[in-house]
């Protein structure tokens, strides 16, 4: 995809009758970049005898022990995708290694990426990259845990502010976030979450015996926030947990994912030992311009 950025302000004024000049090439910073193609392949099977007996009432509450298979492959592979795209891998591809596009981490950094880096013009500064508090004092921001640094509102309303600075003007974000990330913003709705636990005083309907503890709209002078809580951040290989210590926070109009060969499923030939088939897609995840997003973590 081709990216592209505009010059910065300029306050100087131009002199009575100065004539306009045929240079200053508007396209001199658009820039090409892009991301490599992800295969992901799954396979799922039944022996003949597991089928039969599906079919003969033997496996409560299935009664086809294929077409059941074939679905969870679909939806474990549905997951994976997420996982992918809310990863720090980086992409690579070639004759002898695995298939793989670059994860939202890797893509909101603010130094190059190891293969086809974006260009410097299209990272994100250190100020949104890493949360813009990531200090020597302030480096863990999870809650609810004794002895380490929580993240204020303060604090996540700066990143709001350092990416208002770069669009110069409010914008709308999807912040993905982990489970650390989701209860601290919840507690937002206290006064001082870290002490006294005093709410905020609020009227609501008691009719319904609901009482209201979350935050899925943070909106400040500086961006709105819907807060979409995940499980797949930074997925790790050997456990398949997320990383509940990382959020991201996205202008979706900047992120594309691209499909080579669109989530499919299919049957193989089925043969005396039972049926088979696989699961299979490719696709690419596209950060059309990371700078105009943010991310946080435990730096």
């Amino acid at each position: 995809m081709l990216a592209d950025t505009l010059r910065k302000p300029r306050i100087s004024g131009t002199r009575e009758g100065q004539d306009a000049g045929k240079a200053n090439n508007k396209a001199a910073k658009r820039t090409r970049f892009g991301s490599f193609v992800h295969r992901v392949q799954d396979e799922f099977g039944v022996t003949d005898v597991q089928q039969a007996v599906s079919r003969k009432g033997g496996t409560a509450a299935i009664d086809n022990e294929y077409g059941n298979s074939k679905a969870k492959a679909l939806r474990e592979v549905k997951r994976d995708m997420e996982a992918i795209c809310c990863s720090a891998i980086e992409m690579q591809g070639g004759s002898d290694a695995d298939m793989q596009t670059r994860g939202l981490f890797t893509w909101i950094q603010d130094t190059a990426q190891s293969v086809q880096p974006v260009p410097p013009d299209f990272r994100p500064p250190a100020s949104v990259s890493v949360g813009g508090w990531a200090s020597t004092t302030t480096a863990t921001i999870l809650s609810g845990v004794t002895g380490v640094d929580v993240m204020t509102e303060q604090m996540f309303n700066t990143e709001l502010r350092n990416l208002q600075k770069i669009y110069g003007g409010k914008k709308d974000y999807m912040v993905i976030a982990g489970d650390n990330i989701t209860a601290t913003i919840d507690n937002y709705t206290r006064v001082n979450s870290s002490t006294t636990n005093v709410r905020y005083q609020v009227m609501e309907q008691a009719s319904n015996k609901t009482i209201t503890l979350s935050a899925s709209i943070f909106d400040s002078t500086f961006g709105r926030a819907q807060v979409v809580p995940t499980q797949f951040n930074n997925v790790t290989a050997s456990t398949g947990l997320g990383d509940a210590n990382v959020a991201y926070i996205l202008n979706m109009s900047l992120w594309q994912m691209l499909f080579l060969e669109n989530l499919h499923s299919v049957d193989q030939d089925e043969n005396a030992g039972g049926m088979s088939g696989y699961v299979k897609a490719m696709f690419a995840l596209i950060g059309l311009n990371p700078k105009g997003n943010g991310k946080i973590f435990n730096a």
